[in-house]
């Protein structure tokens, strides 16, 4: 992948600003530094985090879907915009297109904490091993493989697609979900039917799907705020679902949890 230019910057937090008159009323002030932020090259927007899901091949010949989003924050409110998207019919084509996505939105940052794991379903093993050892095979420059963490409530109660397309319909609504000049999206979603929350798989929609469990997972566990804290990217990736219980009993407001209304079509 060594011909893909990355479009990503990170912005160092700036350290604390010491103040002696508030430390001298002896009151537990203490300044806290800044967030780091991951700034694109060509458009400068900023986010405070950066990530992608996968939805396989489905239904009819419908080709796999990638998804690239960043994380923008207004006010405690995080806002999720759609940056990039590719699809593939086949399952090589998609885990090809991972590698070249990820690099050019900051895999080999200095962090290393970006596009670590997609979200997306465990379905290939084979096939996924498999590429990941001719990806490796003879060429130790060459990044790591694409691994995956399945999407927060995948499969609870049999539901978990209806969850994450209501969800998905609350937040464009509300202004939190905004697609960007991702069109193959748009036409998903304005095509989809006004029943198919309860009635589609995500072999009927790719694109809703990795967009659904996306965002729904990332309000769950908040990477944003937990970064270099305990927090399952840092040691417990193996236990998501315990991890994004904990984070709603801090925060169990938010419109992705609200009920599915019906929206127009996305502009």
């Amino acid at each position: 992948m060594k011909n893909v230019k990355c479009v990503i910057e990170t912005i160092k937090p700036s350290d604390p600003v010491h103040d002696p008159h508030l430390d001298s009323l002896n009151i537990g002030h203490s300044e806290e530094p800044g967030q780091l932020r991951y700034r694109h090259i060509e458009t400068k927007e900023e986010f405070v985090h950066l990530d992608g899901a996968v939805a396989w091949p489905g239904k009819d010949g419908l080709p796999g879907f990638i998804l690239v989003v960043g994380v923008q924050m207004e006010g405690k409110k995080p806002l999720f915009k759609c940056l990039e998207e590719a699809e593939d019919t086949e399952v090589t084509g998609i885990l090809s297109k991972c590698l070249s996505l990820r690099e050019k939105y900051g895999f080999h940052l200095s962090d290393r904490f970006l596009f670590q794991l997609w979200w997306g379903l465990q379905s290939f093993p084979s096939l996924f091993n498999r590429f990941n050892e001719d990806i490796k095979k003879g060429k130790p420059d060459e990044p790591e493989g694409v691994y995956f963490k399945e999407p927060i409530d995948f499969k609870k109660g049999g539901k978990y697609f209806e969850v994450y397309s209501r969800g998905l319909r609350e937040g464009l609504r509300s202004g939190m979900i905004t697609l960007g000049d991702c069109n193959r999206l748009r036409n998903a979603i304005n095509s989809f039917p006004t029943d198919a929350a309860q009635r589609f798989t995500e072999d009927d929609s790719p694109p809703v799907f990795a967009l659904g469990c996306l965002v729904h997972s990332l309000l769950a566990t908040k990477p944003w705020l937990n970064r270099g804290t305990t927090s399952p990217r840092n040691g417990e990736e193996d236990d998501w679902e315990s991890y994004a219980q904990k984070e709603r009993e801090k925060d169990p407001f938010s419109p992705f949890y609200g009920g599915g209304r019906k929206t127009n079509q996305v502009e």
